[in-house]
């Protein structure tokens, strides 16, 4: 009988850690992680970074377009949150994205996606998604509010897009990462959502209020529903994955005990750890390495305690593109050090 698996996806473990060390002398630690690297192999490579990208990827989804919207809303239904007057589309979509609430900064050679909105109330968030409807309904898209920081846009027909996932768009410079398609002009759609955005009178008192404003969309994961061959059996961390994989949720908490989980395991769970994405994001060196350590006392020290044991595998995704399965060093390698997270980081990037 083989062992249960339990899949990390670890959004930015490694991708920051270069940088940070050249510029500030930093070396991020982690000591059961580095004991559970000493040796490993690369167990399968992907096109593609990013969060989302490492979560489809352990289902068998490596490259394309991303299903996103489809599951995201799929999961919002199922869950019976979905706020906007039923949750449905007047209109049967054949093609879903997602079309989020941001703020974009305008300077002399970029236009910077400075923040996603997540503090519209109901009735602004209602407001604007009217405002969108009345304005593009004569050409036959629609906008649906699932929740008030994340909203939907239905097409009548299938088009071949590609865009970028909004975590790996957010505080860049978006001109390169804008949605491309052949059947559709999206600077146009884009044009005129921020043109219309910018007369609202909601967005006028945010400003008086010295609140970010609401001033664009964020067109992205546009991929269609796929049945999925897979192995997974069950999935913490990521509502999305669950209802592309069709499989079981389990509820990922701070009281969530890995080495009971590691116990009742069966085939593959995949947990989807996101925690460290902010502080990676906005280089906040402090707070990087004290979730990690977080992360690596009550999760990864457990789970190293069963492998030791021999009775779990584990692989592991920073959302690089390449999955790592940890192996265990021949006895001759006892005086082996724990493997440098630095190290691991430039050696995967090579």
């Amino acid at each position: 009988m083989s062992k249960p698996e339990l899949h990390l996806i670890i959004p930015r473990l490694f991708q920051p850690l270069n940088v940070w060390h050249n510029d500030f002398s930093f070396s991020a630690d982690a000591l059961s992680l580095s004991n559970l690297l000493k040796q490993y192999k690369v167990s399968q490579s992907y096109s593609g970074t990013g969060l989302h990208a490492g979560v489809f990827a352990s289902i068998g989804c490596f490259e394309g377009e991303l299903p996103i919207a489809q599951y995201r809303f799929q999961a919002l239904q199922n869950s019976k949150t979905v706020r906007n007057r039923g949750g449905v589309f007047e209109n049967n979509p054949k093609m879903l994205l997602c079309a989020d609430p941001v703020h974009l900064e305008v300077g002399i050679n970029d236009i910077t996606m400075t923040d996603y909105m997540d503090d519209l109330s109901d009735a602004d968030a209602i407001a604007i998604i009217d405002a969108l409807n009345a304005h593009f309904e004569q050409d036959g898209i629609e906008f649906i509010r699932g929740s008030n920081a994340q909203w939907y846009l239905s097409l009548p027909q299938e088009e071949d897009v590609a865009t970028t996932p909004l975590s790996e768009a957010l505080r860049k410079n978006i001109i390169n990462f804008l949605p491309e398609s052949k059947d559709r002009n999206w600077k146009i759609i884009q044009n005129e959502t921020q043109m219309l955005l910018h007369g609202l009178s909601i967005n006028q008192e945010r400003e008086m209020q010295g609140l970010a404003t609401v001033n664009s969309l964020w067109f992205w994961g546009a991929g269609q529903a796929q049945d999925f061959k897979h192995t997974v059996t069950s999935v913490m961390g990521s509502e999305i994955l669950a209802a592309a994989a069709d499989c079981p949720k389990q509820e990922l908490t701070e009281n969530t005990d890995f080495q009971v989980l590691s116990k009742s395991a069966k085939g593959k769970t995949v947990v989807v750890l996101d925690q460290l994405m902010d502080a990676a994001l906005y280089d906040d060196v402090d707070r990087f390495q004290h979730v990690l350590t977080h992360l690596d006392q009550t999760i990864i020290r457990p789970l190293l305690s069963e492998w030791n044991a021999g009775k779990i595998n584990i692989s592991i995704d920073s959302c690089d593109g390449k999955i790592l399965q940890p192996q265990k060093a021949p006895s001759w390698k006892f005086w082996a050090k724990p493997a440098s997270l630095l190290k691991v980081a430039r050696d995967i990037k090579a």
